[in-house]
């Protein structure tokens, strides 16, 4: 599927879905951390239900998703189309030869 949507960005919630993209990389490690994985940004996140077991990582988890538009952005520049080179349209056109 990742292939056909082709996302700009991919955030991760929760150890599980970490482990599809960082297989054996703690959570408490990586979370909010952006970084490449085969072409593609990963932000991996603690899952917001997290923080209903764990009251201490609402916090952590708010931070967290402060810093996704940033990726985000960080992702839209890496794919924009890259302009041509204004040089290339300063040269002359060549012209056809004459026979006689």
């Amino acid at each position: 599927q990742f292939g056909i949507i082709r996302p700009k960005l991919i955030v991760t919630l929760g150890r599980y879905s970490l482990a599809r993209f960082l297989p054996g990389t703690p959570i408490g490690k990586v979370h909010g951390q952006g970084r490449k994985v085969n072409g593609r940004w990963v932000v991996p996140m603690y899952h917001p239900a997290a923080a209903l077991h764990q009251g201490s990582l609402r916090r952590t988890i708010e931070e967290d998703f402060k810093k996704v538009p940033a990726y985000l952005e960080q992702a839209r520049r890496e794919s924009a189309p890259q302009a041509a080179p204004l040089i290339a349209a300063a040269q002359p056109q060549p012209t056809q030869m004459k026979l006689l």
